[in-house]
């Protein structure tokens, strides 16, 4: 199994704010895939980054929540050091070395936060995973279950990537920062979705059109919390999405797609209030 070199996640950490040395990778569970793993109590924490994301995005959450619960930062197929190779690359597929890391660690009491993506993700692996999953809480991301972009916006997309892969990554990382008060986190972001192979990444956004969120939300089966950038270009249907699902969001002032990344202060705050919620029911 490949690993990150520590050197990313100290980085990461030190852009974040945090001083404090970042955990060691630890040996996955599942071959190929590459877990960042911090031992605590329960639940357990598992962080699934978003598309063209890796597990570096949560140095800071590793650090803030290790010990206090055991923590997982997982790299999903196609993205970062797994060398798990899926065909075809599906969204939903990329739940699949998740549930195996559930099943074989034998975690029984997980809160999954999903980033972008990785909210999709987690949705996908708590329905595919009953009983071990206490809750999902999604991190910028499961806006409104009923939304879908226009087919004929995602084939725009699509051929943007294929006319310019780097330019077009660079311009929609850009895009989705709140401002430039953090340029070296929007550099480091870019810089990581950039090293990530080219096939899956497209492949994925090819197939994000055909998901149909709506029924992930009616069958997950348990809690859905988000913690949403209050400016989103597409708001959250608090109401719609509770006519599928026992959901509820916290919002962030002035953040954009990346909240952890971008204020991790008030992100940690924020997931902490979630986290005792979810805890006191």
């Amino acid at each position: 199994m490949r690993l990150a070199p520590l050197a990313s996640l100290v980085l990461l950490a030190a852009a974040c704010g945090s001083t404090a040395t970042a955990p060691a990778p630890a040996e996955a569970a599942v071959p190929g895939l590459a877990v960042d793993r911090v031992a605590g109590g329960s639940p357990t924490l598992v962080f699934l980054h978003g598309w063209a994301g890796d597990r570096t995005y949560w140095a800071r959450q590793l650090l803030t929540f290790g010990g206090r619960h055991e923590v997982l930062a997982v790299d999903l197929a196609g993205h970062g050091d797994t060398t798990v190779v899926h065909d075809p690359w599906t969204m939903l597929g990329e739940a699949d070395e998740v549930v195996q890391l559930l099943e074989r660690s034998d975690l029984d009491d997980v809160v999954l936060v999903g980033h972008s993506m990785g909210g999709v993700v987690a949705l996908e692996v708590a329905r595919r995973a009953p009983g071990r999953v206490r809750a999902v809480v999604g991190v910028d991301t499961l806006h409104d279950a009923d939304f879908r972009w226009p087919e004929e916006a995602f084939e725009a997309v699509v051929a943007r990537y294929e006319a310019d892969w780097e330019g077009t990554m660079r311009e929609f990382v850009q895009g989705m920062f709140a401002s430039s008060k953090s340029p070296e986190v929007a550099d480091y972001v870019i810089e990581r979705a950039l090293a990530n192979p080219r096939g899956p990444l497209l492949a994925l956004v090819k197939d994000g059109w055909s998901v149909d969120q709506e029924e992930l939300f009616r069958a997950a089966g348990v809690p859905i919390r988000c913690i949403n950038a209050a400016g989103s270009s597409v708001p959250t249907d608090v109401e719609g999405n509770r006519r599928l699902a026992d959901f509820d969001v916290r919002l962030m002032e002035g953040v954009g797609h990346y909240p952890m990344l971008e204020d991790p202060d008030a992100f940690d705050a924020l997931l902490a209030e979630t986290l005792a919620e979810l805890s006191a029911r």
